[in-house]
């Protein structure tokens, strides 16, 4: 097994791009925390899901780039590049959620507000249209209760 300086210099530059995406994919994973309401243990779940796809990927990305050979200079490049996102860009992401995403959630939360609200009258109409037309039929069942009388014998 011979290592040229450009082949290992190839193998860093792959590690910390493929550490840069699972920063990147880490960020979109807390942007939906903060978008959909979350409780601890969903919370825990989330991240145990994309610890998972990230142990499975970087399983994938050792065996097809570095022919299988796991050495700790790679592994060390994908996690520096996954700090360098998380450090460069995660303050930043937060900034994004805090201003584009927040409001963007209330205004979502307004519109299903709205439509719970119009839901709510429609079903109030609908129920008295529904007493309406029932107590039409039971006046109608009540009308024709009684026996017409036969004039003819």
């Amino acid at each position: 097994m011979t290592h040229t300086v450009f082949g290992e210099s190839a193998v860093i530059i792959q590690s910390v791009i493929f550490g840069l995406i699972a920063g990147l994919l880490f960020e979109l994973f807390r942007s939906l925390r903060s978008v959909t309401p979350t409780n601890a243990a969903l919370v825990a779940l989330e991240d145990v899901v994309f610890w998972i796809i990230f142990a499975f990927s970087s399983v994938v990305f050792f065996v097809k780039i570095y022919s299988g050979r796991l050495e700790l200079f790679p592994v060390f490049a994908v996690l520096s590049g996954f700090l360098l996102f998380y450090s460069l860009f995660g303050r930043l992401g937060t900034r994004l959620r805090t201003r584009a995403v927040l409001p963007l959630k209330r205004r979502i939360a307004r519109f299903l507000q709205k439509k719970r609200t119009r839901e709510k009258k429609q079903k109030g109409k609908s129920l008295n249209i529904f007493n309406k037309i029932k107590r039409k039929v039971i006046f109608f069942k009540k009308s024709s209760s009684k026996k017409p009388k036969n004039d003819i014998k």
